[in-house]
């Protein structure tokens, strides 16, 4: 049994896409929560037909402002592909989750 079962978290973690293929998931909604042991309000992206939710900084909600526009109610239906990356934080690199947004024109493409 993996420990990390016995305790569901709300939000997806980088772990969960460690040594996976990347996944394309569709936007159901974006609200803000309490996150952390310090209660910061942060923006937390919901997907369709999924109970966890993805923690967006800064650098994640302006790539999709860009792609999307600014105002997140205009994101829901949009999809997006999920991968795992690597990323410096302070000195070390650590595990991290790489989202790009999927544009229209770029779906229609491949559809």
């Amino acid at each position: 049994m993996n420990i990390n079962d016995a305790f569901p978290s709300k939000h997806m973690k980088a772990a969960q896409f460690v040594d996976r293929p990347p996944v394309t998931k569709t936007i159901s909604n974006v609200v803000m929560e309490e996150i952390g042991q310090e209660k910061e309000e942060k923006p937390v992206m919901y997907f369709a037909g999924e109970t966890q939710g993805l923690v967006l900084n800064k650098t994640k909600a302006t790539a999709l402002g860009e792609a999307f526009g600014y105002d997140t109610e205009a994101w829901s239906g949009k999809a997006v592909k999920l991968s795992p990356a690597r990323v410096q934080y302070g000195a070390k690199m650590v595990d991290s989750i790489d989202l790009q947004p999927i544009l229209e024109s770029a779906a229609a493409a491949f559809g």
